[in-house]
């Protein structure tokens, strides 16, 4: 009873953080939400209704948003955005089917969830500074889930699993880390990292990763650590979906920093010239100084493309594959209304197999469902690369908005090889913010009952950039 007191009391506490302070709450949910909520770090563990960090960032949200003068412009205004359209309609769509097997959890985790990032960004966010604030917060996020990966290979300290202890009636066994379920591969221990299983955690950096890159681009050295550090945790996570989709961006970077106007040809050259001897000179004194770890590189390296776990089972990439014509096999029998909700297909109809997201969905919802899914995860880079050609853009801007759309290029890549969408929330919080940034200007609107003059957000038709809402 206590518990569920001071539960709703931290829930009203939130909301008027987010009132009566919204600039000050809503920095503080940017810069401990998207490390504490992975783990679902619960402050107040209430059995009725557990008081998570998601929770406290969704009522700090609303707060924000009621404080405004014009809530329902801004609403409005929100829904402009073709992405927030599509997320909204994959939101309901999921939703309705899943209410049958997860009422509760649809109504107060699944649809704040997704509420939240946008809200809480679009609000926040009110200039470029605010932007650039947010994405050196999400940098160095980076580097203190990279260090904590670290510590975590190392010892036997395990941060997700301090974090997860605080959720009621969370099964402790099932907690990957050293003192419980040990996951590896090719006999390297992979930690959990911040959001309790090293696939999840490995698709978080993924995205932030690139970020990383661009904070060090042509900066003062000590810029490059949350990118070394970051790089670092990448490795021991050992997940290969993410050194596919970083190569992939890395390869997009590249092709637009080549491409990039506005800088000569020469400074080009002098840049790619500097790092690559940069690069060359590591691998020269790593070759001739310390040979054994090129050896035992290159034979992890060779072993990590046929081995997945090995705690219980020994999974190749060619088993994992042969799910995919089972899974078009159940699709083919219910190919427009699917099967229910996500968790259901992956628990009852693929009996726990793991599949890539796409699938989930199209077994899930069918076609309809799928396609939504699909527009949603191509529409963000796809927008942010459209949105870098603005012909009034500084050099500056377009190199970032590059950066930006390689980071969700790889973001989206990676749900290619598993249903795993935990960093969706911080792809969502950047997205809008970048949107709200080039895309919208802020206005005055006479009220035609009350002739109150309010302050909305509206379309730009100039300014700095030329992309359409």
């Amino acid at each position: 009873m206590l518990l569920n007191l001071l539960s709703f009391s931290g829930v009203i506490a939130a909301f008027l953080a987010g009132y009566m302070f919204p600039r000050k709450a809503g920095w503080a949910v940017v810069v401990f939400a998207p490390v504490l909520g992975p783990a679902t770090f619960t402050p107040v563990p209430a059995e009725s209704l557990p008081l998570t960090t998601y929770r406290i960032a969704f009522c700090v949200a609303m707060g924000m948003t009621l404080r405004r003068v014009s809530t329902i412009a801004t609403v409005r205004a929100l829904l402009r955005n073709p992405l927030v359209k599509l997320v909204a309609v994959f939101t309901l769509y999921v939703a309705l089917w899943s209410l049958q097997d997860r009422f509760a959890n649809v109504l107060f985790t699944y649809i704040p969830n997704a509420i939240t990032p946008f809200l809480l960004c679009f609000i926040l966010i009110r200039s470029e500074e605010d932007l650039i604030r947010l994405v050196k917060i999400f940098v160095w996020q980076a580097a203190v889930i990279s260090l904590f990966i670290i510590v975590e290979f190392c010892t036997d300290f395990s941060l997700s699993e301090a974090l997860l202890r605080t959720v009621p009636g969370h099964d402790v066994s099932s907690i990957v880390s050293k003192k419980h379920e040990i996951i590896t591969r090719a006999g390297m221990y992979r930690p959990a990292g911040i959001d309790g299983h090293p696939v999840f955690t490995a698709y978080r950096l993924t995205f932030l990763f690139l970020l990383t890159l661009w904070y060090g681009y042509g900066k003062k050295p000590l810029r490059w650590v949350p990118f070394v550090i970051t790089l670092a945790g990448l490795f021991l996570l050992q997940t290969r979906a993410t050194y596919v989709a970083v190569c992939a961006g890395l390869a997009f970077i590249i092709m637009e920093l080549v491409l990039l106007k506005g800088v000569s040809i020469v400074k080009k050259i002098k840049k790619g010239a500097k790092l690559g001897l940069l690069m060359a000179g590591v691998l020269i004194v790593i070759t001739v100084f310390y040979p054994e770890i090129i050896n035992k590189t290159n034979a992890y390296m060779e072993k990590i493309w046929i081995i997945t776990e090995e705690t219980n089972w020994d999974l190749s990439i060619t088993i994992k594959l042969d799910r995919i014509p089972v899974a078009f096999g159940h699709f083919m029998n219910r190919p427009i209304m699917g099967y229910g909700s996500p968790e259901h297909v992956l628990g009852a109809v693929m009996k726990g197999q793991d599949l890539p997201a796409p699938m989930i969905y199209l077994l899930s919802g069918g076609m309809v469902l799928f396609f939504i899914y699909i527009s949603i995860l191509f529409y963000m880079p796809y927008s942010l690369y459209k949105m870098s050609k603005g012909k009034l853009l500084s050099v500056d801007r377009r190199r970032f908005l590059a950066f930006a759309s390689a980071a969700f290029l790889a973001g989206v890549l990676v749900v290619f090889s598993n249903w795993a969408e935990k960093h969706f929330m911080i792809m969502f919080m950047l997205y809008i913010s970048i949107c709200k940034v080039y895309t919208f200007r802020l206005g005055w609107q006479k009220s035609a009952k009350s002739g109150h003059v309010n302050r909305i957000i509206v379309p730009k038709t100039s300014g700095i950039i030329d992309a359409p809402v």
